[in-house]
């Protein structure tokens, strides 16, 4: 009975051991990203205007790409797929943290859409405002007098 009990508890713990390298395979995070096509959608199921019908030919396409933190089974895939790209996190993130790498993403996606409003609109010949906000702080240098005081995402009036 005993050398039956220790047979199952080495085959329990090869099961785990194996469960256990399946899953740092799957799920452990290297210091990489993985680039990829992302959607190409028609913009015209995003954009109508009023008394605007669309004269030309064609049409223009919101194209996106698609970013994700490398793991050992998606590195070897993304090394197979020619039109996947594996960059470095520092060439991707410019050495910045997850927050503020998300924060600095964050303002560029926001500053690109008020800008195309703003050519939308002026386009229509539509009366469009902008105003100055202040300076928006997407990094403090290390040796920085103010390295304690601003932070990234801040903005200075």
């Amino acid at each position: 009975m005993k050398k039956q009990d220790n047979v199952i508890l080495r085959r329990i713990g090869i099961i785990l051991g194996l469960v256990l390298l399946l899953g740092c395979f799957l799920f452990w995070p290297l210091n990489s990203y993985i680039e990829s096509p992302g959607t190409a959608a028609d913009l015209q199921s995003f954009v109508k205007i009023k008394r605007h019908p669309d004269r030309y030919k064609g049409s223009f396409m919101l194209t996106s790409v698609a970013i994700q933190r490398a793991h050992p089974a998606t590195y070897l895939y993304a090394k197979m797929m020619p039109y996947m790209s594996i960059e470095s996190a520092e060439d991707v993130t410019g050495g910045q943290n997850s927050a503020t790498y998300d924060r600095v993403q964050k303002f560029y996606m926001d500053s690109s859409i008020n800008e195309a409003i703003a050519v939308a609109y002026n386009a229509a010949h539509q009366k469009v405002t902008r105003r100055y906000l202040g300076i928006y702080v997407l990094q403090v240098q290390p040796n920085s007098k103010f390295k304690h005081d601003i932070h990234v995402g801040d903005t200075i009036t």
